[in-house]
C-alpha cells in the first residue's frame, strides 16, 4: 500500500470516527446544520468521504452479493427517475440504499483497520452508555419522569446500548459486577422511551446466551424467547397500545404492497408507502391516531418504522442479498464461536438490528452510518474467519 493510499485511509477513519462522535452528542442537531439549499452539512461530508474512499480504492473481494444489491439499487434508481412519481420523493426514498452505498465504499478504503474499528466500538460504547446514564439523572433532577417520553441523548447513544451490552457480556469476567452492569443496562434501556430498546438488549443477551448452549438448547431456548415476546405483547402496555397497534398494521401494508408487485421486485423509489384505501382503512380502525392526515406528502416520506420492512419495499426479493452476516453470523453462534471479536460484532448486529426493525433508521443520517459500520465488519469479519 502506498504512502498517499495510507494517508487517505487515516484521514477517512479519523473523519468517520468525528461523525460518529458528533452523532452521538448532538444527534438530530448537527444533521440538521444545512449549509445551502437541500445540502446538509452531514450528508456534504459523507459524500467528500466517499468520493476521498474511491482515490486508488483496491479490488473488492468477497462482497459479491453486497455489490450486486448496491448495482440492482442504481438500476432501480434510474427506472424510478422516469417512473417515480417526483424526484423530491426518489432521491428522499432511494437514501436508504444510498447512505449503504456511500458508507460500504468508505468502508472498503478502512476495512484495513479491523482492530481499530472493533476498539473504537468498544470504547464509544462505553462512553455512550456513561453519557446516558449522565443525561437521565438530569432529566431526574430536573423534576421530569424516566417513564413518560423519549429520554435518550440520540439516536446513537440508544443503538451504542446493545453494542455496550455485546461489550460487557463478551469481555467482562464473570462476576457479580458483570451481572449488575447487566442489570443496569436492562434498567436504562427501559427508561428511553422506546419498548424497542430494551427488546434490542434482551436480543443482544438471548445471542451471548446461544453460545453457551448445544444447538438443540438453541431450538427450545428459541421457543421460549417467542413465547416471551408474545406475553410481553400481552402483560405490559407499552408493546399493545394504539402506536404499536397501528405499526404493526404499517408493517402488514409494506409486505402486503411488497408481494403484491410482479415477482416481488419491489416499488422501486417515489412510490407511496400506502393508498389512499389503505389510509382510510387506517382511519377507520384508528381514527385521529393515523398520522397521514397532515399531508399528500405523508405517504411518500413516512416510512413504516421498521427499516428492513421499508427496504424488501423498495427492492423486494432482493434484499435477501444483505442476509448473508445474519445467516452466518447466527450459524457461528449457534456452534460455539471461539473469537471473542467475532462474537461481539455478531451479537451486537443482532442487538442493534431489533432497533432498527422497530424504528426508521437506516433511511435517515441520524445512525445508518453505526448500522452500516458494524454490518460492514461483521460481514468481513465472517468472510476473513471463513478463508482462514
Amino acid at each position: 500500500m502506498t504512502n498517499s493510499s495510507l494517508n487517505i485511509s487515516n484521514i477517512v477513519w479519523q473523519a468517520v470516527k468525528g461523525l460518529i462522535y458528533l452523532l452521538l452528542i448532538f444527534g438530530y442537531s448537527f444533521t440538521k446544520i444545512n449549509v445551502v439549499g437541500s445540502v446538509y452539512l452531514y450528508d456534504l461530508i459523507l459524500l467528500l468521504l466517499f468520493v476521498f474512499s474511491l482515490i486508488k480504492l483496491d479490488k473488492i473481494k468477497g462482497e459479491k452479493e453486497l455489490l450486486i444489491f448496491i448495482v440492482i439499487g442504481f438500476i432501480y434508481l434510474a427506472f424510478s427517475l422516469y417512473l417515480g412519481d417526483g424526484l423530491i420523493y426518489v432521491i428522499r426514498q432511494y437514501m436508504i440504499v444510498g447512505y449503504f452505498t456511500l458508507i460500504f465504499f468508505i468502508f472498503q478504503k478502512i476495512r484495513n483497520k479491523t482492530d481499530k474499528i472493533i476498539a473504537f466500538l468498544l470504547r464509544i460504547s462505553k462512553v455512550a452508555f456513561i453519557l446516558q446514564l449522565v443525561y437521565l439523572i438530569f432529566i431526574l433532577l430536573s423534576g421530569k419522569t424516566l417513564f413518560s417520553d423519549f429520554n435518550y441523548l440520540s439516536p446513537v447513544a440508544v443503538i451504542l446500548i446493545p453494542v455496550y451490552t455485546a461489550r460487557v457480556l463478551v469481555y467482562d469476567k464473570k462476576g457479580i459486577v458483570k451481572v449488575l452492569k447487566i442489570l443496569l443496562i436492562l434498567g436504562t434501556s427501559t427508561m428511553l422511551g422506546h419498548s424497542s430498546a430494551f427488546l434490542a438488549v434482551v436480543v443482544t443477551i438471548f445471542g451471548f446466551f446461544v453460545l453457551k448452549i448445544s444447538p438443540k438448547q438453541f431450538l427450545a431456548a428459541f421457543l421460549l424467547v417467542v413465547i416471551a415476546i408474545i406475553l410481553l405483547y400481552f402483560l405490559l402496555p407499552q408493546f399493545r397500545d394504539v402506536n404499536a397497534n397501528w405499526r404493526l398494521f404499517y408493517w402488514g401494508i409494506g409486505l402486503r404492497n411488497t408481494f403484491d408487485t410482479f415477482l416481488f421486485l419491489g416499488n422501486g423509489f417515489g412510490a407511496p408507502f400506502i393508498t389512499s384505501e389503505q389510509i382510510q382503512e387506517m382511519i377507520n380502525i384508528f381514527g385521529g391516531s393515523n398520522d397521514f392526515l397532515g399531508s399528500m406528502e405523508e405517504r411518500y416520506f413516512k416510512a413504516f418504522h421498521n427499516s428492513f420492512i421499508t427496504i424488501i419495499f423498495h427492492m423486494g426479493v432482493f434484499t435477501l442479498l444483505l442476509t448473508k452476516p445474519y445467516r452466518q453470523g447466527i450459524k457461528r453462534l449457534i456452534f460455539g464461536e471461539k473469537s471473542k471479536e467475532l462474537n461481539f460484532l455478531i451479537i451486537s448486529l443482532l442487538g442493534i438490528s431489533i432497533w432498527v426493525a422497530f424504528n426508521v433508521i437506516l433511511e435517515l443520517p441520524h445512525s445508518s452510518l453505526l448500522f452500516w459500520l458494524v454490518f460492514l465488519l461483521t460481514s468481513n469479519e465472517l468472510k476473513r474467519s471463513h478463508a482462514a
